[in-house]
C-alpha cells in the first residue's frame, strides 16, 4: 500500500510539473484599475529585462473597461537595438482573448535572454494609461524586471521615455503586454498543491474503504 501511495504521489507531481511548464505567465498584471486615461495614436509600451530566459507566446493590448478595443492594435517586441523580434495584430472589439484587462493574440514565439533589454509596444488608436495614474497598481511576474515606459511620436520605433522623462522609471504605459512560458521552472501555486494533496488523500481513503 505504501508503494502505491508513493507511485500515486509521484505521478501527481509529474502532472503538476507538466501543467506548470505549459501554463502562460502574464508579464504585467493590473491589481487595481483607475479611470484616468488619454488617447494616443502612436506607439506606447515599456522597457524590461527578463531575469531568466523566457519564451514569449502571446502579445496583448490593454482594454479599458474590458468591453472591447476601440481599434486594432499592432503589438510588437523589439530588442535593445530596436530590431523587431515578433509582432501580432489584436483585433478591434472583443476579438482578442481577455485576461486581466488585456486582450491577447498568439504571436510567433521568441525566446528572450536573461539580463538583456527589450521593448514591448503597441500602435493603437484609443484609450491608454500610465501605471502611475491615480488608483492604478500593478505587479510584474518574478521573471520580469520593468525598467520604464517607452514611446514613439508616430508609427516609428520606440524610444526610452526615461531619457526624456526621468520620473517614469518603473512606470509602464498601459497599452502593450505579453505572456510567456519560463521553461517549467515556476512551481505550481500553493493552492494547486493543496488541492492535489486533498485529491490524493481522498483517493487513498476510497481505496482503503474498498479494501
Amino acid at each position: 500500500m505504501n508503494r502505491l501511495i508513493s507511485r500515486t504521489i509521484a505521478c501527481a507531481a509529474l502532472g503538476l510539473a507538466a501543467f506548470s511548464a505549459q501554463a502562460d505567465v502574464t508579464a504585467l498584471t493590473l491589481t487595481s484599475q483607475g479611470q484616468q486615461t488619454f488617447t494616443y495614436g502612436g506607439v506606447l509600451g515599456w522597457v524590461f529585462k527578463p531575469t531568466q530566459n523566457i519564451t514569449v507566446t502571446r502579445l496583448g493590448q490593454w482594454d479599458f473597461n474590458d468591453d472591447g478595443l476601440e481599434s486594432r492594435a499592432v503589438v510588437s517586441l523589439f530588442d535593445s537595438g530596436f530590431n523587431l523580434l515578433t509582432a501580432t495584430n489584436v483585433g478591434a472589439g472583443t476579438a482578442g482573448t481577455l485576461v486581466g484587462h488585456y486582450r491577447y493574440a498568439d504571436t510567433a514565439s521568441v525566446t528572450l535572454t536573461a539580463g538583456q533589454t527589450y521593448y514591448v509596444s503597441s500602435q493603437f488608436n484609443g484609450k491608454v494609461m500610465r501605471t502611475d495614474y491615480a488608483d492604478y497598481a500593478y505587479t510584474t511576474a518574478a521573471e520580469i524586471d520593468l525598467l520604464g515606459g517607452a514611446f514613439a511620436d508616430s508609427g516609428g520605433i520606440p524610444k526610452q521615455t526615461y531619457t526624456s522623462f526621468p520620473d517614469l522609471v518603473r512606470v509602464a504605459y498601459g497599452g502593450a503586454n505579453f505572456q510567456f512560458t519560463d521553461g517549467g521552472t515556476r512551481l505550481p501555486e500553493p493552492g494547486t498543491l493543496a488541492l492535489a494533496a486533498f485529491a490524493l488523500l481522498g483517493s487513498f481513503a476510497a481505496r482503503r474503504r474498498r479494501g
